[in-house]
């Protein structure tokens, strides 16, 4: 993979971050010049290939600041009249490559520009490329606000990226938003519990986590996807026993165990519940070994709600 060489990574980075800049009216900013510059050195050990896929990128990101440009080899290559059915196929055969390639033409006939930018972000998701992953799912948010997926599943990726304080701060402001969906609500909730079993948790973690309880109690009956419940529940036992709530805790567990989801990622994540649950009922709440198996039931229920939302 293009992404396995830190020097493409790096320069992909700068590029992301270039066209937000742009985006954000800064073409013309000392900052902007000075990221050029920057960037001259990562590209020096780049291979032409490398060149090609990135400049391909820069053109796919143009869409963040409304210049996107159909490329006309792409458009001569697919006739229109069969480029739905080579997106269909594409997604099918999880052609990712040649996914974004089709997307570089006009598609505007059959897909929303939110459904562009959510597919891209999935295919280079699925390439190892997290930046316009995370780019291009940020877009989608913004090309319809109405998604709660889109900012959802953004503030995974931000994790899955190691950009953990980004996520907490994206989720603290969804919690502290009253119109914030229900959807949301929950990934939001599921950001908190991750970021709360971390070995230097922030000083607000106790009001935080207090609150995305409150958010979360109201949101779940909002809900009715039972992968989603499931994951929704498991979260609310895990803040819960972090807030040393044993009947809450107790509560939400004994909940998500009447929601079946036949994946093996569920299955796992349900042993983990049934464990975590006879420790607190065993008097254990707050044990090393609870807090340690608690960390393990908060890493796979965040990814667990990401895979059903996606």
């Amino acid at each position: 993979m293009y992404a396995d060489n830190r020097h493409y990574r790096e320069y992909q980075r700068m590029l992301v971050r270039l066209h937000a800049m742009i985006a954000g009216g800064e073409e013309g900013s000392k900052q902007a010049a000075v990221l050029r510059q920057e960037m001259e050195e990562p590209e020096s050990r780049l291979s032409s290939d490398e060149i090609l896929r990135l400049n391909a990128l820069s053109g796919d990101l143009a869409m963040i600041h409304g210049r996107e440009i159909p490329d006309p080899d792409v458009v001569r290559r697919v006739p229109a009249a069969e480029m739905p059915d080579r997106l269909r196929r594409a997604f099918e055969r999880e052609d990712w490559n040649e996914m974004l390639t089709l997307l570089r033409a006009d598609v505007s006939k059959w897909w929303r520009p939110d459904q562009v930018a959510y597919m891209r972000s999935r295919a280079y998701l699925a390439l190892d490329e997290l930046a316009p992953a995370i780019a291009f799912m940020d877009q989608a948010a913004r090309r319809n606000d109405s998604h709660a997926d889109y900012p959802a599943l953004a503030m995974e990726l931000l994790w899955k990226d190691q950009e953990y304080d980004e996520a907490y701060r994206r989720a603290k402001n969804y919690l502290s938003n009253s119109a914030t969906p229900p959807r949301l609500v929950l990934m939001a909730g599921t950001i908190v519990s991750r970021y709360a079993e971390r070995d230097h948790a922030p000083i607000d973690i106790d009001a935080v986590v207090a609150q995305a309880v409150q958010r979360m109690d109201h949101a779940l009956p909002q809900e009715s996807a039972a992968g989603v419940l499931f994951a929704g529940y498991a979260t609310l036992g895990l803040l819960a026993a972090r807030m040393k709530d044993r009947d809450r805790a107790e509560a939400a567990f004994v909940k998500a165990l009447e929601f079946d989801v036949p994946t093996e990622h569920w299955l796992s994540a349900r042993a983990l519940v049934i464990a975590e649950l006879e420790m607190i009922q065993g008097g254990e709440l707050q044990s090393p070994a609870e807090r340690a198996l608690a960390r393990q039931l908060a890493d796979i229920c965040v990814p667990n709600l990401y895979a059903l939302a996606a």
